[in-house]
Formats: structure tokens, sequence, C-alpha cells
């Protein structure tokens, strides 16, 4: 959300990950060399679509094959797709 001069972004491999609750700590991957698997039916963890990062080509298109979604680069992930409003179903929400 704000302007910086950036050098590097890294993202976890998913396909190294422990699980998806505990992505790891040592499983970075350089953000423009990663696969990512964008429109799958898994949800991220805050609820919302996710743009789920792989190391490999084979790993991303594994995940894709067994989950939908389409496997993209960095550059190839639209922008609509990471900003657009999420809409929640707060029905079964508990006040806790």
């Amino acid at each position: 959300e704000e302007s910086k001069d950036y050098v590097a972004i890294y993202v976890n491999d998913m396909d190294k990950a422990e699980s998806w609750e505990q992505p790891g700590t040592d499983n970075w991957v350089d953000a423009d060399t990663a696969f990512f698997v964008i429109e799958s039916t898994q949800i991220g963890g805050m609820g919302a679509p996710e743009a789920i990062p792989f190391g490999t080509k084979a790993g991303a298109e594994k995940f894709s094959s067994e989950n939908g979604g389409k496997v993209v680069q960095l550059a190839d992930i639209p922008d609509a797709y990471v900003l657009k409003p999420v809409e929640f179903d707060l029905s079964n929400a508990s006040d806790n």
C-alpha cells in the first residue's frame, strides 16, 4: 500500500511446507521465480482467495490438478485477483 523500493520478495514454497497452517521457516523462494496457483478451491488463512506459491512449475501443476485453478507467475497475477473485495458469510460466525 506504500510505494517502496524493494530489493527482493520471498514467498513460502508450499510444495515444501510443513502444512497449510504452518508453511515453514526455511522453504523460501524468490517470488519472481515462483509459480503461483490462482483461482483454486483452497481458501487462504484470512478466508479469501489465495495466490499459492510453489518453487517449481511441476509442484504448482500437481496442486492445480488436485485443487483446480491455473498456474501463473507473479507478473501474470491480475491486480483484480488480489485487490478485489471479498464477500464473507457471517451467518455462522460466533461472538467469540
